[in-house]
């Protein structure tokens, strides 16, 4: 790779990576000043509120808050895609969806629940083992009231969007260095995105399930398996679970997650031959990589969502 080419490909890799880097801001920022703006109001309100009920009332908003955030995060992307925004979201996928493979998909997607109700604890411990308690985005999730904004935000909205920024903007811009880059990159950028250690490995894994759906049978489809994990298996079935017996929640969503996760496993054993076969045609461009690691704008994306990170730790005691 020549000194151009390496100048050509670090700026489209930086204007990538900036993208999402300003759409985080954006979004984190507008949902903790809505909090605030929140809270202040209520203070005002009510000089006597205790800390408890200030606490309690922004987990009843957050969901409003996050819709607030999503709106002002989509008025940025139409501001920075407006003219290219139906081409971002046009990969070139010729794969015909069939039942065989949207089911397979799903499988997939509790083989990751899956790993994540066995790595979140682990993690859980092993902070416990060095001295600290650690507050996770599922925690934060558990805790908040259901309410009709936070449904949409979740189960609907949300997804929408995310796939717009990394299986449309994000993956279309590096799809030129090879199929298999433009997948795994924009699945860590999902994953690091999500600001936590065990979500974000399972964003991580949805992501690389959702670029290659969007990749190989069109966008519209990573949108659908997004809303079927989100809706579906992470929203309905515990809704399901949660009208049995108390007794009987726990283990049955147990035997379900861990059924159909054993399934997903099964489909890539299955098919191990054809996905080695898949990445072993769709190799990443030579010279790309070592670009990807001088990209500053790469490095501030990942430095802020470590910060978030840490602020999920406190020290025991």
């Amino acid at each position: 790779m020549t000194r151009e080419e390496k100048h050509d490909v670090r700026r489209n890799l930086g204007r990538t990576h900036r993208f999402v880097l300003i759409y985080t801001l954006i979004f984190t920022l507008v949902t903790f000043a809505a909090m605030i703006i929140a809270t202040a109001a209520e203070m005002g309100a009510d000089g006597d509120i205790s800390l408890e009920k200030v606490q309690s009332l922004i987990m009843q908003q957050s969901g409003l808050h996050s819709l607030v955030a999503l709106a002002i995060g989509v008025l940025f992307i139409l501001a920075n895609r407006r003219s290219r925004l139906a081409s971002d979201l046009e990969t070139g996928a010729t794969g015909h969806m069939t039942l065989r493979v949207l089911a397979s998909g799903v499988v997939l997607l509790f083989s990751f629940q899956l790993l994540f109700i066995l790595v979140d604890p682990a993690i859980k411990w092993i902070a416990s083992q060095l001295g600290y308690t650690l507050s996770t985005t599922t925690d934060s999730l558990s805790n908040m009231q259901p309410s009709l904004t936070m449904f949409l935000y979740t189960a609907f909205l949300g997804p929408i969007v995310e796939e717009i920024i990394f299986r449309g903007v994000v993956m279309k811009n590096l799809a030129k260095y090879g199929k298999l880059f433009a997948i795994v990159v924009s699945a860590a950028l999902f994953g690091i995105f999500h600001g936590d250690i065990s979500q974000g490995l399972f964003a991580f894994c949805c992501g690389l399930l959702l670029g290659y759906i969007a990749m190989e049978y069109g966008f519209k489809w990573a949108v659908v398996f997004h809303i079927i994990n989100n809706f579906l298996i992470s929203d309905m079935l515990a809704r399901f679970v949660g009208l049995l017996p108390n007794t009987l929640q726990d283990p049955v969503h147990m035997v379900v997650t861990v059924g159909f996760g054993l399934l997903g496993i099964l489909v890539l054993l299955k098919n191990r031959r054809a996905i080695a076969a898949y990445i072993a045609d769709n190799r990443t461009r030579q010279g790309v990589i070592p670009v990807l690691w001088t990209v500053p704008s790469f490095w501030l994306f990942v430095l802020m969502e470590l910060a978030m990170i840490t602020m999920g730790f406190t020290k025991i005691g």
